[in-house]
């Protein structure tokens, strides 16, 4: 399978979900100045509210002033959701949007996706960090996001 095979099996009209940037992703201030709203100047984007506040907003995974768990759950979202939710092509039958609670993610029905306490054996922390086709994301990944591998491994093992 070439690269480009690779690619068409998410990127198609099959698809039903967006494979890039989404508003609750955009919805957010860099440098002081909000990326929808920076767009939609530049007549980028339309159709917006006045009032930003009314749009989803994911947390910044970074920003250490935010609580752990919504920045976890923020970067499951924006890296992991397009293929894991319904409908989606990830396996496991897990769906790892923000808004989904935590208890119909999925990822507590197979006690070693999430192994509460014990990220050296829960595989959603193992996925991130392998070095060959076991890695997830598979399609075409090169490098561990390694602020996002340790981010999940100080989740896990916080759980309780």
């Amino acid at each position: 399978m070439t690269d480009t095979d690779e690619c068409s099996e998410c990127h198609n009209p099959d698809t039903q979900t967006v494979l890039g940037l989404t508003t609750r992703q955009l919805n957010r201030d860099v440098k002081g100045v909000n990326q929808l709203a920076s767009l939609a100047r530049r007549g980028l984007v339309t159709g917006m509210p006045k009032k930003l506040t009314e749009l989803p907003k994911l947390i910044d995974p970074k920003d250490e002033t935010q609580p752990l768990d919504q920045r976890v759950r923020s970067y499951l979202d924006t890296n992991c959701s397009t293929c894991h939710r319904p409908g989606g092509k990830g396996s496991g039958a897990m769906d790892l949007r923000v808004d989904t609670p935590f208890a119909k993610t999925g990822l507590g029905r197979r006690k070693n996706i999430v192994r509460r306490g014990l990220p050296e054996r829960s595989w959603i922390w193992l996925r991130m960090i392998y070095e060959n086709r076991r890695k997830m994301p598979n399609r075409l990944t090169m490098h561990t996001d390694e602020a996002g591998a340790n981010m999940i491994h100080d989740w896990v093992g916080s759980l309780k």
